[in-house]
Formats: C-alpha cells, sequence, structure tokens
C-alpha cells in the first residue's frame, strides 16, 4: 500500500457531490486528512486548506468515506486540473520562490485545523 502521506506529486480528491478538486498537499490528521488548493497571492491560506474526515483506505488509489483521491493524471486525463496546476507552478516559479506557498506555510494552515505530523 502506498503512503498517501508520503506522496509530493499533485492528487485530485473527487468529492461526495462528484465535484473534482486539485490537492497539491495533504496531511494526517486524526479524524482523516486535510488537503490543500493551490494558493494564489493574497489568498487566505486558510480558505484553501480543508478537512477531509473518513477511515483512509487503498493504496491509491485512496477512499477515504465516498470522497476517492488519486494521482493528477496527464495526458488528457484531467485536462482542466492539469492545465490549473500548470498555471499555478509558472506563476509560483514567476514570483521567484519556485514553489508556493512554502510547505511551512500549509503545514501551519494544515495545524490549524488539528492535522498531526
Amino acid at each position: 500500500m502506498a503512503d498517501l502521506f508520503s506522496v509530493r506529486k499533485p492528487l485530485v480528491i473527487r468529492l461526495p457531490d462528484g465535484s473534482h478538486r486539485l490537492s497539491v498537499a495533504v496531511f494526517p490528521h486524526p479524524a482523516g486528512l486535510v488537503w490543500c488548493e493551490p494558493i494564489w497571492e493574497k489568498e487566505e491560506i486558510t480558505a484553501r486548506v480543508h478537512l477531509l474526515a473518513g477511515e483512509i483506505r487503498g493504496g491509491g488509489p485512496w477512499r477515504i468515506g465516498d470522497a476517492v483521491i488519486r494521482l493528477l493524471g496527464c495526458r488528457g486525463t484531467d485536462p482542466d486540473l492539469a492545465a490549473e496546476y500548470a498555471e499555478w507552478q509558472a506563476w509560483c516559479h514567476e514570483q521567484g520562490r519556485g514553489r508556493c506557498p512554502l510547505r511551512a506555510e500549509l503545514e501551519q494552515a494544515a495545524r490549524a485545523l488539528g492535522a498531526e505530523f
């Protein structure tokens, strides 16, 4: 079983309502996991960091309740989300930080929601 929390690639989360969201980081939480959407300049980080409650099952794709988490596809599998991720990565690179927000900022926001790591 692949450890979801060691994955450093972008993920797609299919939420119980059927929507697909891009996640750039996940962190363990006693009730499940905390996941982070791409965060753009001047956005409040806490608005883009979410708790997904439930037991984590599987080894990729992973399941939590009615949600499914998998790696972001390429070659046309997830064109809109792949484009969003590429645009975010390009924007981050232009900001001179290479990656943004910094992992420490994501970790701080995840801990504020009760993540434990």
